[in-house]
């Protein structure tokens, strides 16, 4: 710039506008390369778009909306995003592509927590469960799709839950319904049309009064919400067939656990089954002692090859035995109440140990010493389910005191929380216990004469641990 006299002046530079012509030119570049590595689904012609159904355009909005789930590493490699699956999820949902994508977003996080998201890689299933769960696929419809045959009232349901934790169960129904799925895609390939859901017989006979067993209940109802939220659109129809004198019973107990669409695939049929199972599923493909042809190679009429008919677990298997029932504790703990269970510490390092059997709901479980506050929680508040990890768990009391284990149901203000566990205080780790070659007896007289060291042994016993010991011995 010129100035009066005709000479020169220096401009100062100004930082501030060339930061900001570097970023115009960092967003011209980005948009850029934005249009040059468009997706396949931002690239469809709109005009498309618009000559589609509503179906077809919640299915191509959906495959949109999962796409950093496909690409992602954790899920991507197994996630099955095919047509027939994600219209499931569409079709569950009423073709609201937000729910369906938060519901298959909640599907593959449980498939990754249980660990089937491989089904032929980390989930190894109990041998247990695969001999003693009731039931198998057996059959075709006319349509082409397997027919699963549920023998309620053969299936020892007390013996499983007394040999299995619930999660098991919850986690090989899922673990069935995989494979399922694995196998309706192998006969969709066979029989070149696609095969997308499974029928369902539920065969009540031998159905006793064992079966309104409390839990037993709850935990049919905590399958079918599981199969309900997991699985939609998988079962086209459910045939209840032998309905015994108490199924309104059973049917009104299970009733508030289903969805209106689960419900209205429910048929219950009395003597006559058989007349509309024949119109569902060809003569030759029904079980002989449901009255078809189908029978074993040795003409067994009950198919032990396809279904399983074991009836009852033997006790030896019960995982709760008699004596672990006669110490559990159970608490009822009311809706938004809390329940404080308080244990005396006497020595340093000693652990204290908690084992839960069931919960029926979710609650906050904490362990404090001496008062409740945030600065005496040793154990700090954590959210127990069925599924926790510390369910079972022990915890290092390092000061002796009164340690107060808190109960806390203010997380669902509308049900109560049933609790069955065994809490026990055990003797700290660091203190070795003795084994005797000769038998302690419970008075001074021995049976046989105590050697210099056993007499020394014995009196460090009594000292460090006088509970385990007779007084008499503690005083040698």
């Amino acid at each position: 710039m010129a100035s009066e006299g005709g000479g020169s002046v220096s401009v100062p530079f100004d930082s501030t506008s060339m930061s900001i012509r570097k970023s115009e030119t960092i967003e011209k570049r980005s948009k850029k390369n934005r249009r040059q590595t468009k997706s396949e689904y931002e690239t469809t012609d709109l005009k498309a778009l618009s000559n589609q159904t509503v179906e077809e355009r919640a299915l191509y909005r959906l495959k949109a909306k999962l796409q950093p789930l496909v690409k992602g590493a954790k899920y991507g490699k197994n996630m099955d995003v095919s047509d027939t699956t994600l219209k499931r999820w569409l079709l569950a949902t009423n073709n609201n592509v937000i729910h369906a994508a938060g519901k298959i977003q909640r599907h593959e996080m449980l498939k990754w927590k249980l660990g089937l998201i491989n089904i032929t890689g980390d989930y190894k299933p109990s041998k247990f469960l695969f001999d003693y769960y009731a039931g198998g696929l057996c059959g075709e419809d006319r349509e082409g799709s397997p027919v699963y045959y549920e023998l309620f009232g053969i299936i020892d349901i007390r013996g499983i839950i007394m040999s299995v934790q619930k999660k098991e169960l919850l986690t090989f129904k899922m673990f069935q319904h995989e494979l399922i799925k694995e196998y309706l895609k192998v006969l969709s390939k066979e029989k070149g049309k696609d095969i997308t859901n499974i029928l369902v017989v539920i065969d009540m006979i031998k159905c006793t009064r064992d079966t309104l067993w409390g839990p037993s209940l709850r935990i049919w109802a905590e399958i079918i919400e599981l199969l309900q939220e997991n699985y939609p659109r998988l079962v086209k129809e459910v045939l209840v067939i032998h309905p015994p004198t108490m199924f309104a019973e059973i049917y009104l107990s299970l009733r508030p656990y289903m969805k209106p669409s689960t419900l209205e695939l429910i048929k219950v049929f009395g003597n006559n089954y058989f007349k509309y199972l024949e119109q569902r599923i060809p003569r030759h493909y029904i079980p002989a002692y449901l009255g078809g042809y189908k029978c074993d190679f040795d003409n067994n009429q009950q198919c032990f090859e396809d279904l399983n008919w074991v009836e009852q677990v033997p006790q030896w298997l019960y995982l709760m035995s008699s004596s672990i029932q006669a110490r559990a504790q159970e608490f009822n703990i009311l809706a938004g109440a809390k329940h404080v269970e308080e244990y005396m510490v006497t020595l340093r390092n000693s652990l204290l140990s908690w084992e839960f059997y069931h919960i029926s709901q979710p609650l906050f479980f904490a362990v404090y010493i001496d008062t409740i506050s945030d600065k005496t929680c040793t154990f700090k508040k954590e959210n127990m389910s069925q599924f926790s990890k510390k369910r079972n768990h022990t915890w290092n009391c390092k000061v002796p005191g009164r340690y107060l284990m808190v109960f806390d149901n203010c997380k669902d203000h509308a049900f109560n929380v049933r609790i069955t566990c065994n809490i026990a205080v055990l003797p700290p780790a660091d203190i070795p216990l003795y084994s005797f070659n000769k038998t302690l007896g419970d008075s001074i007289k021995f049976n046989l004469p105590m050697d210099r060291e056993e007499v020394q042994m014995r009196r460090r016993l009594g000292i460090e641990l006088p509970s385990i010991v007779p007084n008499r011995v503690s005083q040698l």
